[in-house]
């Protein structure tokens, strides 16, 4: 990547090992979960319901936060799956909408050390049967 310019370019969950970064501009460029060569995370990967089913390759420790849409009035909450450490989890409302209208739930959590699968599933509580609805990720270790 010797003199690249990479102005608006999306490298959201792209490993950079290996590459010359010298004289690489990256101005406008989302670096969400992008890796350096060293192998520090440049910042938070952030994921939504449209990364669903993607593997993600990082190295154990970086902090992923994950937005999916909820509706809290429906009493459809989205659960974490067992093993998970959660660091955050809130409900954002949509603004401007009152009682029954949609937000998001946020979960903020370290990636596992290891090669995982996850899976969240959006459910009430009370409820025996399957999910309404599953979120899986896979998180790939990097090699060193």
């Amino acid at each position: 990547m010797a003199d690249a310019v990479l102005l608006g370019a999306g490298l959201i969950g792209t490993q950079l090992s290996g590459t010359s970064q010298t004289g690489a501009d990256f101005t406008g460029t989302d670096m969400t979960g992008a890796i350096d060569r060293e192998g520090a995370s440049m910042s938070t990967i952030e994921l939504t319901d449209a990364d669903n089913g993607r593997t993600i390759t990082t190295f154990p420790g970086c902090e992923v936060v994950l937005r999916l849409p909820e509706n809290a009035s429906t009493g459809y909450r989205w659960e974490t799956p067992d093993g998970v450490a959660v660091t955050s989890d809130d409900y954002m409302r949509a603004d401007g909408l009152g009682v029954g209208g949609t937000g998001e739930r946020r979960f903020a959590f370290t990636t596992p050390d290891g090669t995982v699968e996850l899976t969240f599933e959006l459910r009430r509580p009370w409820g025996d049967g399957p999910p309404d609805e599953t979120f899986t990720i896979r998180f790939s270790l990097a090699a060193d």
